[in-house]
């Protein structure tokens, strides 16, 4: 993050599907932004299958569309999303992606506003 409010943050994550329902919530990634101040990648979606082959999903295949937030309180209308089903996903793959969100303008000028970030490794 810049003093100025700006930044840029990176999400690299890698998942153990261990069941089908956890298959089932992976199985469309989503990828929330608000447009007035940033804008949102989706850099790769990588399954890695058990005998050692990998499936990509083609990051143009992602839909952009309004957040469901926006239909219940429209002062939010500017939060949208991109969703894209994964490929070929189920029990006992691991689901590697990275997605990219370059906050643009500040939210509050003269402020600057961040996030905590936590590691964590579950074997």
């Amino acid at each position: 993050m810049k003093a100025d409010g700006t930044g840029d943050i990176v999400q690299h994550v890698i998942v153990r599907i261990q069941s089908d329902g956890v298959a089932r919530q992976f199985s469309v990634l989503n990828l929330s932004y608000a447009s007035a101040n940033s804008t949102a990648t989706m850099e790769f979606v990588r399954v890695h299958k058990p005998d050692g082959g990998m499936v990509n999903t083609p990051i143009d295949d992602a839909m952009e569309m309004p957040a469901e937030v926006t239909r219940e309180a429209p002062m939010y209308s500017d939060v949208k999303e991109k969703h894209l089903p994964v490929r070929s996903l189920a029990s006992g793959d691991r689901l590697e992606y990275q997605f990219h969100t370059v906050l643009t303008k500040a939210q509050a000028p003269g402020q600057s506003w961040g996030r905590s970030i936590s590691w964590c490794r579950v074997a």
